[in-house]
């Protein structure tokens, strides 16, 4: 899959993150391997109780199955900022393949 896989753009830190209007990237290490990573995303609220999203906490785990994939787990609590949703509480799981 690697071999199929071609570069799009290629951005400093600092204009990713200005690009993607975020303060700051976590990058994690992998232990076993000590390869890094970081992952992206973006949250918000659909459907007939969507709000506008607030401040969100939680914490998250990894069990690495190889020294490229994992299974991933988080638990986080987001705060509703327009009154519709005052928090809304997420369990999430999936797989990461880190390259």
């Amino acid at each position: 899959m690697e071999a199929n896989l071609t570069f799009n753009e290629t951005l400093t830190v600092e204009q990713f993150k200005a690009q993607m209007n975020v303060s700051r990237i976590d990058v994690k290490q992998n232990p076993k391997t000590n390869k890094l990573f970081f992952t992206f995303g973006a949250k918000g609220w659909f459907g007939g109780d969507a709000a506008d999203v607030g401040p969100k906490s939680g914490f998250g785990f990894f069990y690495h199955l190889t020294d490229s994939l994992s299974l991933r787990f988080d638990a986080d609590a987001t705060l509703g900022l327009d009154g519709k949703q005052k928090m809304r509480y997420t369990l999430t799981g999936g797989v990461q393949w880190s390259f």
